[in-house]
């Protein structure tokens, strides 16, 4: 089994706590993953995956993302979290480890390399019937992955209200599948490093599990990155 490091939600009730979905640990079972939760809170970041011996990072999904808007009453931003995730990436990309983003973890790769969000998409994009709590269609616009998966289209779950569009995307990515009815970014790969994005969530129920588990496994084997003769 791979060791990779999962980041954690962060939710405030009576006290502020670091959260993860069960879910997440069933879908890394299935994928022979053996998560490594990583507290927002640690001094070092880096120390901690070389300490218990890392082999990939998964961004998972949750909070707003912080500092890119003015502060919304019914915002679920973290700072800590973001500021753990930016010394994550930083650790993972000086060590070339794998880093799979999922929802708010694609949105935050793209951030970090220098992209942007459209925030509210029911409300400033038009004609947009809503990406939250529902089932869609991805067209994949990756020859190299439609190749792997065995098809160019499948229904995903979506629970996002932020997003990436084409004039949002930082300039080293390249989108490998947009939503059918909106054209917004729904998968996106790094060309060079082992680093891909998804917008919906493999982990949750409502997604074509078995094309979900044909793209996880071809990030886990590198098979997107064919130019390059290692394998994370």
């Amino acid at each position: 089994m791979k060791r990779f490091a999962l980041t954690l939600n962060v939710k405030a009730a009576y006290e502020n706590m670091d959260t993860l979905n069960h879910s997440y640990i069933k879908w890394c079972e299935l994928m022979q993953i053996q998560p490594v939760l990583i507290p927002n809170l640690l001094t070092d970041h880096a120390r901690y995956l070389d300490d218990l011996n890392v082999q990939g990072l998964i961004l998972t999904g949750g909070n707003d993302i912080s500092g890119l808007r003015p502060l919304q009453q019914d915002s679920s931003e973290a700072p800590p979290r973001d500021r753990a995730e930016q010394e994550l990436m930083k650790a993972a990309l000086e060590r070339d480890l794998p880093v799979l983003g999922i929802c708010r973890g694609m949105q935050f790769i793209n951030v970090y390399f220098g992209g942007t969000l459209l925030h509210d998409i029911s409300d400033n994009l038009r004609p947009c019937q809503g990406h939250v709590g529902r089932t869609h269609t991805i067209r994949i616009t990756s020859d190299t992955i439609a190749a792997h998966l065995g098809v160019r289209s499948y229904a995903v779950n979506s629970f996002h209200n932020h997003a990436i569009t084409a004039d949002r995307l930082a300039p080293p990515l390249e989108p490998f599948a947009v939503s059918q009815e909106d054209n917004i970014i729904e998968g996106l790969i790094h060309p060079t490093k082992y680093i891909l994005g998804i917008q919906w969530h493999p982990e949750r129920s409502g997604s074509t599990a078995n094309h979900d588990i044909r793209l996880a496994t071809g990030f886990l084997h590198g098979a997107f990155w064919r130019e390059r003769k290692e394998t994370p």
